[in-house]
């Protein structure tokens, strides 16, 4: 996928789908700094890599050898994030009852928040827009440890 949430602390299977030699380039963003380089060899091999999920941030993935190839790796410290479906839905599970604020990246329409309120029991639908009013200054999505009062997120 284009863009793959991922819980920090983990282990990142990257897996090449093309029969050439290609490497990607793991950048952490804004800084710019590289995080990881992969080589792979062919399709269907699979490295594990540990650093690109050591801390939460937004990951550029960028092809070394094919300029064009290029994709997101976003990190979080809390289990609340998701990827929108083809049709833009999205659910986010076993989010605890309180008022939250739900932020929405993309990587060329930026970022839309807004308030939500979940209610014990209920499930909450919200919709969301992007485009005009959305701010598109920065390509990084937001990231946040969500506080412990469920009255202050």
């Amino acid at each position: 996928p284009r863009v793959q949430p991922a819980l920090a602390g983990g282990t990142l299977n990257v897996k090449s789908a093309d029969a050439l030699r290609s490497e990607l380039r793991f950048v952490r963003r804004p800084a710019g700094a590289v995080v990881s380089r992969v080589a792979m060899t062919g399709a269907g091999q699979v490295v594990p890599d540990e650093r690109v999920l050591a801390e939460p941030g937004a990951v550029e993935v960028r092809g070394a050898l094919h300029p064009w190839l290029r994709a997101w790796v976003l990190v979080f410290d809390h289990p609340y994030y998701a990827a929108t479906s083809a049709d833009g839905a999205f659910a986010l599970d076993s989010v605890p009852p309180g008022s939250y604020t739900l932020h929405v990246w993309h990587e060329r329409l930026g970022v839309s928040s807004q308030p939500v309120t979940v209610a014990a029991g209920q499930a909450t639908t919200v919709t969301v827009r992007l485009g005009a009013g959305a701010s598109a200054a920065d390509p990084t999505p937001p990231n946040s440890t969500p506080p412990a009062d469920p009255a202050s997120r």
